[in-house]
Parts: structure tokens; sequence; C-alpha cells
């Protein structure tokens, strides 16, 4: 999300363009080997939400084949605050293009999970920072967030950049399906594999529990 700041719009278009030709050939890499892994590609809210930018994507997002396009998640991150009419009006148009397109969204009690639903996205989440409070403060909103989602039929959630495990540890406890940041693994140069949870085994037996 950082490289996105004091960007200006082309630009950011720009930078989702070629982080979607990388994703592209590793798509494309992971058919001409036999692997079978889910590649998820970030792109700017800003980028899809405007008609002109969002034709642009849409027409590489359309060269990647058929046989391809099951491994491919578009994350949608950084929504435009002052928008209320339609902001995900993009949704349905790009699921022919992708497995799931998954929502980033801000850690609040007043979430329209209702309009994300009828709108196409089907797994929602937060990016954690710690300008959202103490960390009991952020597990309850965390608890309310995964709650409230599933309760209104988004039935999967995620949590980006998680740093600590009593947060790590909290989110399972409140059915986030989807976690990543440095409490889970340090950053992945060559995310080919599986990775293992460094603590795997502990929340194992906390789940057990």
């Amino acid at each position: 999300a950082a490289l996105y700041r004091d960007k200006d719009a082309e630009q950011k278009l720009f930078m989702d363009q070629k982080i979607l030709e990388i994703v592209a050939h590793e798509l494309e890499s992971m058919e001409r080997d036999g692997r079978k892994l889910y590649v998820v590609c970030p792109v700017q809210h800003e980028t899809l939400y405007h008609f002109d930018r969002y034709e642009k994507y849409k027409e590489r997002l359309s060269q990647i084949p058929m046989s391809q396009r099951p491994f491919l998640i578009l994350l949608v991150m950084n929504r435009e605050e002052s928008l209320t009419k339609d902001p995900y009006w993009f949704v349905i148009p790009l699921r022919e293009f992708c497995r799931h397109v998954f929502a980033e969204v801000p850690l609040r009690r007043d979430i329209n999970f209702n309009y994300l639903r009828n709108s196409g996205v089907d797994i929602a989440g937060v990016r954690l920072d710690k300008s959202m409070g103490s960390e009991q403060q952020i597990i309850t909103l965390l608890n309310s967030f995964a709650s409230t989602a599933k309760a209104l039929k988004i039935s999967r959630t995620f949590i980006l950049d998680i740093s600590t495990l009593s947060l790590t540890t909290s989110a399972v406890c409140a059915g986030f399906n989807f976690l990543g940041g440095p409490a889970i693994h340090e950053e992945v140069p060559k995310p080919d594999s599986v990775h293992k949870y460094r603590y795997e085994d502990l929340l194992s037996d906390l789940i057990k529990k």
C-alpha cells in the first residue's frame, strides 16, 4: 500500500498494470510447471472505479487464459472513502477473470457487508496498523468485524500486516480465514510452495481446546 502514496491516478494505473503483468507471467509459469497455487494480485480501488482506467486494466486481464483464471485472486485496496455511489460497481464484471475478489476495508463497526455481498465481493478484510489503537481495542473490533461479516453472508475474511502472536490467535479464534504479516512468516522471495506458520503447532493445540 505504501508504494502508492503520493502517486497520481495515471501512475497508480501504470503500477497496477505492471503488477498484473508480473502476476500474469507467474500464472503462465505455474501452468507450465504444473503448480496449482492461488496468486493474489493487489489493485488500487481508484484504478477500477474510474471507467476509463478500469477498461485499460480489464484489457490486460482479458488476456489471461481461461485455464489460469481459477488461480487468480484480485485484492482491491485503498477504497476512496469519499465515494458514496456504487463504490464496487466493477466487481461483478471482473468475476469472469478471476476466482475471487477480495475487498480491503477499514476496521470499523459500520461496514456495509450487505452492500459488499450484493456487489459481488465474496471475501472482505482489513489491514492492521498501530494507529488503530491498543491491541485490546483492535481485538474487540476484529471480533465484531468477523462475526458481523459471517452473519451477513460474507463467508470468509482476511487480515493483512498482522504482527503479534496475540493478535494472530485472537483473529483465528474470531473466525478469520486468511492471515498475512510478519507474525505468520517473513517475506517469501519466491512463493512457490506452502510455507508453515511458525506457531502452527501452538495454534493447533489452542483450537483443539
